[in-house]
């Protein structure tokens, strides 16, 4: 699948850039060309390419922790230093492995480079669309750091030592509908990116986009805390769901193949089935379509 290896790519990147820019060591990854075949008059065939590296090809890590610690050892100390430098640039939820390419040394200066290709993106949350079958999550990111010792350069930019990861699951759990990014964006803004503060948790991580039609933000923190913060949560989700979404009372008992089949007349509507209030109510995004949804829904199943 394309679109999983291009984010990958972007992602690792990104992070490169970062690194650089950071370390001062020379590392970073290929551009992805998307190509289409044109033997064929309408052809949709397409592939990605990237320009060749000379070189000996060399994997460095993997995604499943382990590391090369036969060949090229100076190249690989980076190497490891920027899958560490990931996670930690990504406020501990991204960590970038599989770090392969062709090692080399600046002719001029002596100084070590990496140019790489083909990386993977564990998203320890999933809070992002999909990186693809390598991504092994939180699995991932503890079978990296079950290996991983940290080396002059995880000291010079001060990452945090393995030690100090705590890879413990959230106190709670708050779920709410992937509504719009003009909902999201709200929640995020008035209540995710406050409630740290506020209420003293430890950690607090949610999506920066929508990625599906169930979101959750994830609390640490003690138990008292995590409690008040997971309520003032759910009041600011209660309170934009009534100002995003329509709220159409279903009379009686309607299945997900009822809605399903109203849906299907309309153009660019979304229907939230939410617990707590299914099956007495249903949501409807955007708002000024509840109103139609309500009457089509109910000359459906009258």
């Amino acid at each position: 699948d394309m679109e999983p290896f291009c984010r990958n790519s972007a992602v690792a990147r990104h992070y490169a850039k970062c690194f650089r820019q950071r370390s001062g060591e020379c590392l970073g990854f290929r551009q992805d060309y998307l190509y289409q075949l044109q033997d064929e008059p309408g052809s949709t065939q397409v592939f990605i390419g990237e320009l060749h590296m000379k070189g000996d090809f060399v994997k460095f890590n993997n995604n499943g922790g382990s590391v090369n610690k036969a060949e090229h050892r100076a190249h690989c100390e980076i190497a490891q230093a920027f899958s560490h430098f990931t996670f930690d640039e990504s406020h501990r939820e991204l960590l970038v492995v599989d770090i392969q390419g062709v090692p080399a040394v600046d002719e001029k200066t002596g100084g070590i480079k990496l140019h790489l290709t083909d990386p993977q993106v564990h998203c320890r949350y999933g809070n992002y669309e999909s990186f693809g079958d390598g991504d092994l999550k939180e699995d991932g990111v503890r079978k990296f750091f079950g290996t991983h010792v940290c080396n002059r350069l995880c000291r010079k930019m001060k990452l945090r030592p393995v030690s100090e990861y705590d890879f413990i699951p959230p106190k709670a759990v708050v779920q709410f509908p992937g509504v719009s990014e003009a909902f999201l964006w709200t929640l995020t803004a008035e209540t995710l990116k406050t409630v740290r503060a506020k209420y003293g948790l430890a950690e607090v991580v949610f999506p920066n986009s929508i990625i599906g039609p169930l979101l959750e933000a994830k609390l640490w923190g003690r138990t008292r805390d995590t409690s008040r913060a997971k309520e003032a949560i759910e009041q600011s989700v209660e309170r934009l769901l009534k100002e995003h979404c329509y709220w159409v009372p279903l009379s009686i008992h309607v299945d997900q193949v009822a809605l399903k089949n109203c849906l299907a007349k309309l153009d660019g509507v979304q229907t939230f089935p939410w617990p707590g209030m299914w099956p007495r109510y249903v949501l409807v995004h955007p708002l000024k379509a509840g109103p139609e949804v309500e009457q089509t829904l109910q000359n459906q199943i009258s």
